[in-house]
């Protein structure tokens, strides 16, 4: 098992201790964004404690469209982590993270369609981000609860919908991730 698979993030729905959760997502994601001045400093805060100072290393590079610091705000807010807690605008960061295909963040903000957290309850857009987070997380414990909520929640939903989630997902194109890279137009 390699490194980025043993600190494989575990879904915030999961009732392992958020400080273990977001320091596994900081260490394994940030192999992903080593370039990103503050991202080091971040994760030094938070394995302290200094969830505030945290927030005001991460933020600047979430603004600029880093999705793994997208990923951990969204972490920080749904858990009051050096801001308030605050469900809306958890969903607002795990969006853009999930948005530019951070598949931990496409499981989150599944999780949070489903059970109707800071967003109204929609089962076929979680089915869809579940769908994509199956697709994208790799093989380990955070994949098969993806596909467990998806197939759980694809047994409640109708017909109709699973097969409309399915087509939106397969329609699905990741947004851009880096911004001094623009998105080439066709």
């Amino acid at each position: 098992m390699g490194l980025g698979e043993q600190l494989i993030p575990r879904a915030l729905s999961d009732h392992v201790p958020i400080r273990a959760v977001m320091l596994a997502g900081a260490l394994g994601l940030s192999l992903a964004t080593p370039g990103w001045p503050g991202f080091q400093e971040g994760r030094l805060a938070y394995e302290r404690g200094d969830y505030a100072n945290a927030v005001r290393e991460w933020r600047p590079l979430a603004e600029q469209g880093n999705a793994t610091a997208q990923y951990i705000l969204g972490g920080m807010y749904a858990n009051g982590q050096g801001v308030r807690k605050d469900e809306a605008e958890a969903v607002r960061w795990y969006r853009k993270a999930a948005e530019q295909g951070n598949p931990f963040a496409q499981y989150s903000i599944g999780f949070r369609y489903d059970e109707g957290l800071g967003v109204r309850r929609d089962p076929v857009l979680a089915y869809m981000w579940y769908y994509l987070a199956s697709a994208n997380l790799p093989e380990g414990s955070s994949r098969d609860e993806a596909v467990t909520h998806r197939d759980q929640l694809g047994k409640a939903i109708s017909p109709s919908d699973r097969a409309l989630a399915e087509a939106m997902a397969r329609n699905w194109k990741p947004a851009n991730s880096d911004p001094a890279k623009p998105t080439p137009q066709r």
